[in-house]
């Protein structure tokens, strides 16, 4: 489930990804399709650093975001830099969650430019095949 905005209605999504992990990173490709016809390329890379982690985020705008964050209980926790204003700031937070031994859960939240409240914005739960 992704929104546009925090305001708009959720829009239902089907992603596929490829993964490779190797010790302290992770790196995530794949395409999330909304709509049964928009299409878009999803990419993620990850890597930990003592007890933080940085990377980047192509989400389905094409543009490159920065994840910096620390591993909080059973997930990680990551501060989001968007590279341009999206929903009146650059800041949300993502969250990756294991949901079982073969799952994932990636959960994006920003702040509502109206109420100042949190909204999730997107998220997306993975099953290894």
């Amino acid at each position: 489930m992704m929104k546009r905005t925090t305001a708009s209605s959720p829009i239902n999504l089907s992603c596929s990804f490829q993964s490779k992990a190797n010790g302290e990173a992770l790196s995530m490709d794949g395409k999330c399709t909304g709509m049964l016809v928009v299409s878009r390329a999803v990419s993620a890379q990850l890597k930990a650093t003592g007890g933080s982690y940085a990377g980047r985020y192509i989400g389905p705008s094409g543009r490159v975001s920065t994840l910096n964050g620390a591993r909080r209980g059973d997930a990680i926790e990551l501060a989001v830099t968007w590279s341009r204003i999206v929903n009146g700031d650059r800041a949300a937070t993502m969250t990756i969650r294991r949901a079982g031994a073969n799952a994932l859960r990636i959960r994006t939240v920003d702040k509502d430019p109206t109420s100042g409240k949190q909204v999730v914005t997107s998220e997306i739960n993975l099953q290894r095949n």
